[in-house]
This record gives C-alpha cells, sequence and structure tokens, in this order.
C-alpha cells in the first residue's frame, strides 16, 4: 500500500501480515500501527496521529505524531526522524534512524530503549532505567528526566534537566536548572545565568561561570575552575585535581570538602574544613568564615590575608607545607613544615610548632608555643 501526495486517512491506519505500507507525504488521523513486513516514510514526510506496534521500518524523511498515546516496540531506521508534536510516544527498542527525535512543546516522549541520533527536547522527556541516547540531548525549554540512562552529551539551554543514576559523556549547561544525582559524567561546563548541581557521583572537570553546587560525597576527578561571576558551593566533594577560584563566590560548608590543591584570585568563605591533598599552587584571594584549612600534602601558597577564624593545620603527612607571604585570622598549627615569610607575613593567632618552622624576612607571629621541634627565627 502507498499513500501519497498529500493523501488523508481521517481514522487508523493499521499494516499487518506481510504488509508492505509507504507514507509519501500523507496524513493519518488517527494511529498507526505497524506490525506488517516493512513501513517507509519517504523524504516527502508523513504524520499520523500516534505510533503503534512491533513492525520495523525506514525513515527516509520526518514521521510527525500530532496526538501520540500508545508504545512503539519496533524498530526505525534510515536518515530521517522522528517528531512528537503532541500526546506522549513510547519508544522501546533500539531506534536506528539518524535524525532528531523532536519533542515540541507540551508534548512527551518515555524512552525504555534507545536513539541513535540527537534528542531535542521542549516538551516532557522521560529516559528509563537502561535507555541510551548516541547523539546529543538537548533541553531548550521543557523537563527531561533521566533514570540509569546513558547520554553522549548533555545541553541545557533552558528548562529543568535532572539525571539519576545515570552515565554522560560530556555536560553542558547554557541556561535553566541541571541537577545531576549519583551520576557519572564526563566534563561539565556550566555557563552564566545557568544553574548546575550534583550530589554523588562523579564528573572528569568542571568549570563553572553561573551557579553550581557539588554536595553528598560527589568527586570531580580533575580540575574545577570557577570563573566569571561563578558561584561554587562545595559541600561534601572531593575535588581530585586544582581548584582554581577566580568567580564571584567560593563556599565550602560545615560539611568540609577537599581539593588537590587551591588558585585563584577570588574571595570565598569557609563555613567547614577545606582540605588540600597535594597543594603545588599559590592562592592569592581571601577567604573568611569560621572553618579552616588543612594541608595534607603538598605546599601551599597564601598572599593575601586570610580571615577565616578555624585553624590552618599543616598535617604530619610528608611533603606538607605552608608558605605564607599573607596573614591569617587563625591559629597556625604546623606538624610538618612552615614557612612564614615577609614584612607582610603574620600569623594573628596562635602559632603551635610540632616540627619545623622558619620565620624571616620581617615576618611577625602574634606567639609561639613550640613543643621541642626545630624553630629557625632569625635575631
Amino acid at each position: 500500500m502507498t499513500l501519497a501526495g498529500g493523501n488523508k486517512t481521517d481514522g487508523a491506519v493499521t499494516n499487518t501480515g506481510n504488509g508492505s505500507l509507504t507514507l509519501d507525504n500523507s496524513t493519518i488521523g488517527g494511529t498507526l500501527t505497524h506490525d506488517g513486513q516493512n513501513l517507509t516514510v519517504t523524504s516527502n514526510n508523513a504524520s499520523a496521529g500516534s505510533l503503534a506496534g512491533n513492525g520495523n521500518g525506514t525513515l527516509d524523511g520526518t514521521l510527525t505524531l500530532t496526538k501520540a498515546s500508545d508504545t512503539y516496540n519496533g524498530i526505525l531506521s534510515g536518515k530521517g526522524g522522528l517528531t512528537i508534536d503532541g500526546g506522549t510516544e513510547t519508544l522501546t527498542n533500539h531506534q536506528a534512524y539518524t535524525g532528531d527525535t523532536d519533542v515540541k512543546k507540551d508534548a512527551g516522549l518515555t524512552l525504555t530503549g534507545s536513539l541513535a541520533g540527537a534528542l531535542n527536547n521542549d516538551g516532557h522527556s522521560a529516559l528509563q532505567d537502561g535507555s541510551a541516547v548516541t547523539g546529543t540531548v538537548t533541553n531548550n525549554d521543557g523537563s527531561l528526566v533521566a533514570n540509569g540512562a546513558r547520554l553522549a552529551n548533555l545541553v541545557t539551554n533552558a528548562g529543568t534537566v535532572t539525571l539519576n543514576d545515570s552515565i554522560v559523556r560530556d555536560v553542558s549547561s547554557n541556561g535553566g536548572q541541571t541537577a545531576l544525582a549519583g551520576t557519572s559524567a564526563g566534563t561539565v561546563t556550566n555557563a552564566a545565568n545557568a544553574t548546575f548541581s550534583a550530589t554523588g557521583g562523579s564528573q572528569a572537570s568542571t568549570t563553572n561561570s553561573g551557579v553550581m553546587t557539588l554536595a553528598g560525597g560527589n568527586k570531580t576527578d580533575g580540575a574545577v575552575t570557577n570563573t566569571g561571576n561563578g558561584s561554587l558551593t562545595l559541600d561534601g566533594s572531593i575535588i581530585g585535581g586544582t581548584l582554581t577560584h577566580d568567580g564571584q563566590n567560593l563556599t565550602v560548608t560545615s560539611n568540609n570538602a577537599s581539593a588537590g590543591s587551591l588558585a585563584g584570585n577570588g574571595n570565598g568563605t569557609l563555613d567547614g574544613t577545606l582540605i588540600l591533598t597535594k597543594a603545588s599552587d599559590t592562592y592569592a584571594g581571601s577567604l573568611s568564615g569560621n572553618g579552616g584549612l588543612t594541608i595534607d600534602g603538598g605546599t601551599e601558597t597564601l598572599t593575601n590575608h586570610q580571615a577565616y577564624t578555624g585553624d590552618t593545620h599543616v598535617t604530619s603527612a610528608a611533603g606538607a607545607g605552608l608558605d605564607l607571604t599573607g596573614s591569617i585570622a587563625g591559629r597556625l598549627v604546623n606538624d610538618q613544615y612552615a614557612q612564614v615569610s615577609g614584612p607582610n607575613a603574620q600569623v594573628k593567632n596562635t602559632t603551635i610548632n610540632n616540627k619545623t618552622l622558619n620565620v624571616s624576612n620581617g615576618a611577625t607571629l602574634a606567639d609561639i608555643t613550640n613543643n621541642g621541634a626545630e624553630r629557625f627565627i632569625p635575631a
């Protein structure tokens, strides 16, 4: 059967048995049920109310669904695409067509299978456990929820995106709200005016210019860069690489956080403790709050006034050290190596030295407790 040239079927079209159906610029008002041998949508496109059935077919053009309400279990291949312009369609199998799947405003997609092409969402898309999208997933102004899904790339331009226990290679948040929970991601970029949060899970690296929260044991394997007007909150999170803060604000909550090293010029607040595990950078900003800073590996350089009132603790870990050319408001507790050097270098509270302390070039200490350790203070 061929339906062509603007042909219109007011009700349902059913393709069954050994049926071979070609849709060539035709319109189906009701449900297209394909349980036959073949279905072809030509490059002249076609539309149907909804799509159902288990048969396989080919999309050389776009099939548009105007009032979707069914489940399609077959496989569609070809270079064409699928547009859901009304209602909600469920796709359960691997869809091999390489064109886009477009979900329009107020329309919906439930995916329990997979898509070979891109997914563009302006409506409501639900990616269920075991589903996958090989092409880029773009949320333009809709609502997208993924539970246990695999995504190649995610772009959020507006609307809301929620990923739970999913895997995504790269995330670009250009607007709207993106929330990840228990999700593994690659490179994450959060632009100005965008909001991003990750609870648990992991990322390869992160760059933030908007509002970002990393919480609940979330881990970034590489670097985290906070820049521009970026506001970054670390709430029980772990950063394996360098935390570079050149943005508007950095907050470490009372749940603490850790990073490999600390760099940048931006100011921030320590409500808890920031732990540096392999410090190797210079931080020129100023941190306030009632929290503290712990150096548990490597050497960190602080050049500005640190107004936080908690301890600056250099642990006994091999190679741990502090090079202070600025000042700290709280105590300095040194269990390995600390150097306080220069006319602007100052510890305004008690210094407790348990190993090696070098004070030179006009630096000042409020008072010192030297517990039988080496101490080098020039006359």
